[in-house]
């Protein structure tokens, strides 16, 4: 039986600083070139700019920054990669399995009671080998498979193989997106039970049209599976609504006790002390 990691898997951050910019033009509609014309600057050279941590520079983003309603010294420290979530310790009954998407990767993750062993899986990745391998050594019990949003299929694509391998049927999105082989809805403010745990749905839409959050109660810790809302510096492209994007995630994730766990669908884990402190967007 294969070992348990210690600690969750320390990813690279999903975004860069040019990532961060780069949503943040987009969730206020603008281009690289009207933004570099706002500020009168060379377009040519203006994106260049953001590849390089120059002190030189820091006037530049400071402007860039209120342009865009980013905050500076966040955006600054995001620049020169002065930061990334420290390692955590993995807990018993939340699991975090990686798998390739594009150049990058992307998360699935298991949650399970570790008393009655019953579990849902979030999200499934791209590739659901090491995450069904684990169901089965542990005998997990899988009540259901969750999805935080179904409009992508990096998060959706291991349904059919997840089903076939398991038996599993219950399937549960976000209501008001399209359904993956007939599943359930997930509603704002639904509570599920899971052996002792507490599942609570949470609505994080911008991302995709009626993204949730699930927050998980009687771990050792609290957890939230904020799929694409967040990642660790950054957000989930504003690919449906910028402004729903920033305000979910204040309202529904940064209200959560700040060492509550977030667990995205790319990158590595943070919590919301984390984020409150270092993610530009906030």
């Amino acid at each position: 039986m294969k070992e348990a990691p210690s600690t969750y898997p320390a990813l690279p951050l999903e975004d860069e600083f040019s990532d961060v910019v780069a949503k943040a033009l987009r969730g206020h509609e603008l281009s690289w070139e009207r933004l570099a014309g706002e500020l009168g600057q060379d377009p040519e050279g203006f994106r260049a700019a953001f590849s390089s941590p120059s002190p030189l520079l820091f006037p530049l983003w400071e402007r860039v920054a209120e342009r865009l309603s980013l905050h500076p010294k966040k955006l600054q420290e995001a620049a020169c990669q002065q930061w990334r979530p420290p390692s955590v310790p993995a807990i018993p009954g939340l699991h975090q399995f990686v798998s390739p998407f594009r150049a990058w990767t992307v998360n699935a993750w298991l949650v399970h009671c570790p008393v009655t062993k019953e579990g849902w899986v979030i999200d499934t990745g791209t590739d659901a080998s090491e995450l069904l391998q684990f169901v089965e050594e542990q005998a997990v019990y899988l009540q259901a498979l969750a999805f935080t949003h179904t409009v992508h299929p990096d998060h959706t694509s291991e349904v059919d193989r997840i089903g076939a391998a398991t038996g599993l049927r219950r399937l549960l999105g976000p209501e008001g997106e399209p359904s993956v082989r007939k599943s359930a809805a997930l509603r704002r403010d639904q509570v599920y039970s899971l052996g002792t745990l507490e599942i609570e749905i949470r609505s994080t839409p911008g991302h995709s049209p009626d993204g949730v959050t699930l927050v998980v109660a009687g771990l050792a810790r609290p957890v939230a599976l904020v799929g694409d809302a967040l990642y660790a510096g950054s957000l989930g492209a504003p690919l449906d609504h910028y402004g729903k994007l920033l305000s979910g995630v204040r309202r529904e994730i940064f209200s959560l006790p700040d060492d509550t766990l977030l667990c995205p669908g790319h990158g590595p884990v943070t919590t919301v002390a984390q984020e409150k402190a270092h993610n530009p967007f906030f």
